[in-house]
């Protein structure tokens, strides 16, 4: 935890569901940390920090998405305050929640605890070199693809994580790279179907490879 970094409490509404979430007060207060003690460092930008308009989408979506998620396995990549995540574990899903930044963890097992669900485990992912022992069947993410490259990552990254016939849900509000990532994931044998929540793009796109290692 930062020193002297002041925290909120926030409720998210999503439908019937109630959940709360502890996030910084002033993302520029955490911003000019990192300027401070991290500033060479570009992949120490605290977008961890910020609760985006995709993850309430996709929130939002797996809320009222008919698939079965109770019991599935699902792996959050770029999870952030894990708001997805949550929301997958508290429909019955077994969660692993990942992210590159070594900071969020706290916030990660904070609204964990806040919500009071067991299912989630947390560690850290490189979408270069994922566990070649790590699958599941629903992989999700949100707004994952704002600089062209984490598009070639992510899609590798997401090809191996994902079980064949599993299902990837990525939600993005429409960044310049989408187009190009969706075009990746079809060559890779993934199926996709278009989803709009609250003017934010969901992806749902079935992997319909015999395999994807």
């Amino acid at each position: 935890m930062f020193p002297d970094l002041t925290t909120q409490l926030r409720t998210v509404e999503l439908g019937t569901w109630s959940l709360t979430l502890e996030l910084p007060c002033d993302i520029d207060e955490i911003i000019d940390y990192y300027a401070q003690h991290h500033a060479a460092d570009i992949n120490l930008l605290p977008y961890y920090a910020e609760l985006w308009p995709s993850a309430v989408a996709l929130a939002n979506f797996l809320l009222s998405w008919n698939y079965r998620l109770t019991g599935a396995q699902v792996i959050e990549l770029g999870c952030g305050l894990g708001l997805p995540s949550l929301v997958a574990a508290g429909r019955g899903a077994r969660v692993l929640a990942t992210d590159f930044h070594p900071h969020n963890e706290y916030f990660l097992r904070r609204n964990i605890a806040l919500n009071d669900l067991a299912n989630i485990a947390y560690c850290l992912l490189d979408w270069n070199s994922p566990p070649p022992n790590l699958s599941a069947d629903i992989i999700i993410g949100s707004d994952l693809i704002y600089e062209s490259r984490n598009v070639e990552p992510f899609v590798q990254c997401t090809a191996a994580l994902c079980k064949p016939n599993g299902v990837l849900v990525l939600a993005d509000p429409g960044r310049p790279h989408l187009q190009n990532t969706v075009l990746l994931l079809r060559n890779r044998g993934f199926h996709d179907t278009l989803h709009i929540v609250d003017d934010i793009f969901i992806i749902e796109f079935l992997n319909a490879a015999s395999s994807t290692r």
